[in-house]
C-alpha cells in the first residue's frame, strides 16, 4: 500500500502537472515530447513521484550547466 500523499490522488498529480508546465512553458526549462509522454504516465499514476524523478533525473544532469 501506498505512503498517503497528496500525489496519491489523480486530482492533485494532474494540477501538480499542470503548474509545471505552465512554469515553465516558453523558457528553457519547457519540457519536450519525452519528458511530457513521462509526465503524462505520472498523472496517470502509472509511474510513482520517485520513478518519475528517476526517469528525468538524467536529462537534468545532461542540461545541469555546472554539473
Amino acid at each position: 500500500m501506498l505512503a498517503p500523499t497528496p500525489f496519491n490522488d489523480p486530482g492533485c498529480r494532474q494540477k501538480a502537472v499542470a503548474f509545471a508546465l505552465a512554469l515553465t512553458q516558453k523558457t528553457p526549462l519547457e519540457p519536450g515530447a519525452w519528458e511530457r509522454a513521462q509526465l503524462r504516465l505520472f498523472e496517470t499514476g502509472e509511474l510513482s513521484l520517485d520513478e518519475l524523478e528517476a526517469r528525468l533525473e538524467p536529462i537534468i544532469h545532461e542540461h545541469d550547466p555546472v554539473g
